[in-house]
């Protein structure tokens, strides 16, 4: 629990060389090296003794092919270092919305922990919550500051009260990029160029400069809710809830505001979706030619659309045999896509797949051009998930996110009507990417990774099909019991310093080297077995 002490006196001592001139360069590590919480703790002085958190929510499907929804939220303790904080026995699970249907008001079930968190917040008169503190032998108050709240694109109109990517203001950081949608469609994309020939009511506004998006800051924020909220007439509100994007106050807003990081920057992007998924499921099927192609449109001008027939039996033949070569460290190696791509591709898969793999394997499928611009975003992205960013790598990651941006839609989109629905959410939201670690850190430290990891954790513990959501919310109950008297009482966590297997060779910093294993058994040659023999006697002797 101390590294939130050591983290802020790391971190500003960082500034502070900054500040006198010492040369080197600003280093995003975590969520306290971002800007909004070097505010925050500047305002109210954040010490070692108070405590942060991170709310977290999602929606799961139980069963694949049944109709079973569910929502949950995780708690997660900052306040423990990041190579700890996301492992099981570290989440807190917080609700469990059972389905099988969507509830219809999240806020509700939401209400009963963000009202104790509220309540811990105006402790002794906002002093903080007083603990004992085994470390230093002395009681603390610690205040709960609530950090980051996360989800994905459709949980985070749950949470920060935004119309979603399908308004025309549809950006999830809340910009004032207004999109666009095709004549008589109310489907609103983020296309920045104007498309000629286009005369759509209110969506007919000129090129926007991508080099120039802001986003809203809270002052900002809380002008624009007071337009929607102040209304009584449904016509002028639905008119303002387009104009802002906002459609009603975050359940968030009931909290102590010195006591988090303001709306709406404690809402931060998820790259798991954005990086790991969303782009994948959008270059894939463009250069497969199996994207919708208009009446109005030809599948043959498509130049971009290489990766049919035969060629894209051989080139998901390529990725298959490239398994071998992937370390055991890396996770889930892509599948042969023509096989498996449309049937659960997991998202580490279409990381590798295209992030990885991807320079080399599709610089023999895509025209020159094509390739180039994939292989900027490659590049970029590559900065984006690392856990420790430097600022020189972030002002190279912008600049060419910006170039990909620029030529996605000079290559792709073309100014084209029937082409504005290749212009994605994913393409837009990739330009606040690096700007967003400057303001809350990497990340790889506010994705959904923690959230699917639990999801999948509790949903392996349900074996009774006939009551699961029952079954879900008890287990969900059980681990945080657990977690809560293994964090009282450590002693009870036997797994702690777990023992190593025979043989193995502890090399330090968490890591072990194993001994060489086959998985099935293998016949020996008779000249071999006489060998190996005769070595084993040896070492006996020895």
């Amino acid at each position: 629990m101390h590294y939130l002490d050591q983290k802020l006196k790391q971190v500003a001592e960082m500034f502070d060389n900054l500040q006198a001139e010492d040369g080197g360069d600003v280093i995003y590590d975590d969520i306290f090296s971002g800007s909004e919480f070097q505010e925050l703790a500047e305002r109210i002085k954040i010490t070692g003794d108070d405590t942060v958190v991170s709310l977290s929510l999602d929606g799961a499907q139980l069963y694949q092919n049944k109709k079973s929804d569910t929502w949950i939220s995780i708690w997660i303790l900052n306040n423990l270092s990041p190579h700890q904080h996301y492992q099981k026995q570290r989440v807190l699970p917080g609700t469990i919305i059972p389905g099988p249907n969507k509830p219809k008001i999240i806020d509700s079930y939401l209400y009963c922990g963000l009202h104790h968190l509220s309540a811990l917040q105006r402790e002794n008169n906002g002093a903080g919550l007083r603990m004992w503190d085994a470390a230093t032998s002395r009681i603390i108050q610690s205040r709960i500051i609530l950090a980051l709240s996360t989800a994905d694109a459709v949980g985070i109109t749950e949470l920060d009260g935004r119309v979603g990517h399908h308004g025309a203001c549809g950006c999830r950081l809340g910009c004032q990029m207004k999109g666009r949608h095709k004549p008589h469609s109310g489907h609103y994309y983020a296309v920045h160029l104007r498309p000629n020939k286009y005369t759509v009511q209110d969506c007919n506004h000129c090129d926007i400069n991508i080099c120039k998006l802001r986003t809203p800051s809270s002052i900002d924020y809380q002008q624009d809710l007071l337009k929607v909220v102040s209304l009584l007439d449904q016509n002028h509100y639905e008119r303002n809830w387009k104009e802002t994007g906002i459609s009603k106050p975050t359940v968030l807003s009931g909290l102590v505001n010195d006591l988090m990081v303001p709306v709406p920057r404690c809402f931060p992007l998820d790259l798991m979706h954005l990086i790991f998924i969303n782009l994948g499921e959008l270059l894939i099927p463009l250069w497969r030619g199996t994207l919708k192609c208009d009446v109005t449109d030809d599948l043959s001008s498509w130049d971009w659309a290489t990766l049919t027939g035969d060629a894209w039996q051989a080139h998901g033949k390529v990725v298959a045999d490239a398994t071998p070569f992937f370390p055991s460290s890396f996770h889930c190696p892509p599948r042969n896509p023509a096989e498996k791509i449309s049937s659960g591709y997991k998202a580490t898969e279409y990381f590798h797949y295209i992030f990885g793999l991807g320079p080399g394997i599709f610089c023999m499928i895509l025209p020159s051009k094509y390739w180039k611009n994939l292989c900027k975003l490659v590049r970029r992205v590559r900065i984006l998930v690392q856990r420790c960013i430097t600022g020189s790598q972030l002002q190279e990651a912008h600049s060419h996110l910006v170039q990909f941006v620029e030529e996605f839609e000079n290559l792709y989109y073309q100014r084209r009507v029937d082409h504005i629905h290749f212009c994605r959410p994913c393409i837009h939201t990739l330009l606040h990417a690096a700007p967003e670690v400057m303001q809350v850190g990497p990340g790889t430290y506010t994705t959904q990774f923690t959230m699917e990891c639990t999801i999948g954790n509790l949903g392996q513990e349900i074996w009774q099909p006939s009551n699961p959501f029952a079954n879900l919310a008890w287990h969900a109950l059980q681990q945080l019991q657990v977690n809560a008297l293994k964090s009282i009482y450590p002693e009870l966590d036997l797994n702690s310093k777990p023992q190593l297997p025979k043989g193995v060779v502890d090399v330090g910093e968490g890591y072990i080297m194993l001994q060489p294993q086959d998985k099935l058994p293998a016949e020996i040659p008779g000249h071999l077995t006489k060998v190996l023999a005769q070595t084993i006697n040896a070492s006996k002797i020895r």
